[in-house]
């Protein structure tokens, strides 16, 4: 039996019953109780997990490595290199946003990108404060990652805004993206 219920203003759950090997729920069990978080929350994030990221990763030809093989990768990359690379992953970016949200603009490529940033396990924060949308990268990668983020902003935001309304503060592993946005 499926019981739904409001739980906030935006979203509606339901209740449903799955039936699983022992193990897997011990290992739930032992995670939740480690990230001091219930059963059910895990479970949450596992799923949502799933659906907003790995199904959508898997389906645009994503595969995980190792961030000691992409710093690697990275020694090597020249100007050409990254403009591929950039190119590549902007295409991503579209297909997430049109598969998720059934088009492409400045609020779903946003959305798209930080997708983007958590499935290549960066850390990223947005803060607004009026019309001006930091974003805080930081990926242990090396400076080379950080000119290609830097060159990924440039070439998604280019669309929507122009140049002289984004800069950057770029280190070895991180950086921050400012956008002048009337709203977002």
């Amino acid at each position: 039996m499926i019981e739904a219920k409001q739980v906030s203003n935006h979203e509606v759950t339901q209740s449903i019953t799955f039936r699983l090997p022992k193990r897997i729920l011990e290992q739930i069990e032992l995670e939740a109780k480690q990230n001091n978080v219930s059963e059910n929350v895990l479970v949450k994030q596992i799923l949502t997990n799933y659906v907003d990221s790995f199904r959508l990763s898997k389906g645009a030809g994503m595969i995980p490595i190792k961030k000691e093989s992409l710093q690697i990768l990275g020694q090597n990359l020249d100007g050409t290199s990254i403009n591929r690379i950039v190119e590549t992953i902007v295409s991503m970016i579209k297909t997430f946003s049109i598969i998720r949200y059934g088009k492409y603009d400045l609020s779903t490529t946003l959305d798209s990108l930080s997708l983007y940033i958590q499935m290549s396990n960066s850390q990223m924060v947005h803060l607004k404060e009026r019309d001006t949308h930091r974003f805080l990268i930081n990926h242990n990668l090396g400076i080379i990652w950080s000119l290609v983020l830097e060159e990924l902003f440039k070439t998604v935001f280019r669309e929507f805004m122009y140049d002289n309304h984004i800069k950057f503060k770029t280190t070895e592993d991180s950086i921050i993206a400012s956008l002048m946005l009337e709203s977002l």
